[in-house]
């Protein structure tokens, strides 16, 4: 089964690694003691999980980020790949300052009824369910849930001086009642980005990774921003 998981990873990793926001693949094998093993990208900046927990992120690096990563799940997604686990640690940062997603160890083929496996405090409400399916929606609520954290400096469910466990989060994250980020340097707009990006219900949000990177292209432009390709 390690051996069918490991596979499995590096087949759907390979598939994508030529995309500038994936970490690219160079090789896989087993080792001469049965390990297997990949050979990867080296990303020698700190992980956003790292950096976020250092410092919060200003609004125009969150949406190129957001941009930049929204384009790397919809490549995905069009292959037929959900990544299931996006989260601050799972975006590395390559030598030239680009963002890049990795770790697609739990991601599913869109047309796989799979369940389980992603990390709380990002996931969404619909993965807490007997019989809830994930789909594209699915990711963008995830890369959402991502971005408020870089802007925020905490997961968007957790509340400071109150008890955040996985199950204290989980029931906050069905109900869906989504905290504002509260900083006067955010504007209202991509706040409501966001909001509508993590709606509770999966057919009120953003339909694929594309629509949510274009309103955050109409949010940099409103501000004066040059639009992240």
């Amino acid at each position: 089964d390690a051996i069918k998981h490991f596979t499995n990873e590096a087949n759907l990793m390979a598939q994508l690694s030529n995309h500038p926001s994936i970490v690219s693949v160079y090789q896989a094998a087993v080792a001469e003691d049965g390990r297997p093993y990949i050979v990867m990208e080296y990303c020698s900046r700190p992980n956003l999980q790292a950096r976020y927990r250092a410092k919060r992120f200003s609004e125009a690096e969150t949406m190129r980020i957001g941009v930049q990563i929204a384009g790397a799940v919809e490549t995905a997604h069009r292959a037929g790949i959900l990544h299931r686990d996006i989260k601050p640690a799972n975006i590395l940062v390559t030598d030239y300052d680009r963002p890049a997603l990795t770790d697609f160890g739990i991601a599913a083929t869109t047309s796989a009824q799979t369940q389980g496996g992603m990390s709380v405090p990002w996931a969404p409400p619909e993965s807490f369910l007997a019989q809830g399916r994930p789909d594209p929606r699915s990711d963008v609520y995830s890369l959402a849930a991502t971005l408020y954290t870089l802007l925020a400096g905490r997961t968007p469910f957790e509340r400071p001086g109150v008890s955040s466990s996985s199950i204290d989060l989980m029931d906050r994250i069905q109900r869906g009642e989504l905290p504002p980020i509260a900083r006067h340097d955010v504007s209202a707009s991509l706040g409501r980005v966001l909001a509508t990006a993590m709606a509770l219900k999966p057919e009120n949000r953003y339909g694929s990774a594309m629509e949510f990177a274009r309103a955050l292209q109409r949010v940099q432009i409103e501000l004066g921003l040059s639009a992240t390709p």
